[in-house]
């Protein structure tokens, strides 16, 4: 993957799929040290601002974990949550639950989340984040 600097995609954005897709597919596994923001503005010829926004967004996702002095490093992905466990209660149970609903909007798949699901990858999907909270408690 290339960055495009003609594309209406922030660079940040363009620089923030790349290494997320190199977390997601197994190039970058867990504990992985990532090159440093000097060595990623020079390979994707971005300034290093643009670096560290992409990089800030993985962190505020938990997919990396910046150490002072140490550098930037993979960290575990989160395990997959169940989002329709409300949708599965049976009727004569009384159990409260409710979603806030944070985002959503259309997306394109990632391309190592495409691969996986066998899917071209300028495949859109609809992007839902919302919290369920169940007899007022939130989900873990």
């Amino acid at each position: 993957m290339k960055i495009d600097k003609a594309a209406t995609t922030p660079l940040y954005s363009q620089v923030e799929v790349i290494l997320e897709d190199k977390i997601l597919t197994g190039v970058w596994d867990e504990g992985f040290q990532i090159p440093t923001e000097n060595e990623l503005a020079e390979t994707h010829d971005v300034s290093n601002i643009t670096i560290k926004r992409a990089i800030m967004n993985l962190v505020d996702k938990g997919m990396l974990m910046r150490q002072r002095g140490r550098g930037t490093f993979v960290t575990k992905l989160p395990t997959e949550k169940n989002i329709h466990k409300s949708e599965f209660i049976k009727m004569n149970e009384e159990i409260s639950s409710s979603h806030n609903l944070l985002a959503s909007g259309f997306h394109q798949a990632y391309p190592g989340v495409a691969k996986q699901l066998g899917l071209p990858a300028d495949t859109e999907f609809v992007y839902l984040e919302r919290l369920g909270y169940e007899e007022g408690e939130l989900f873990h």
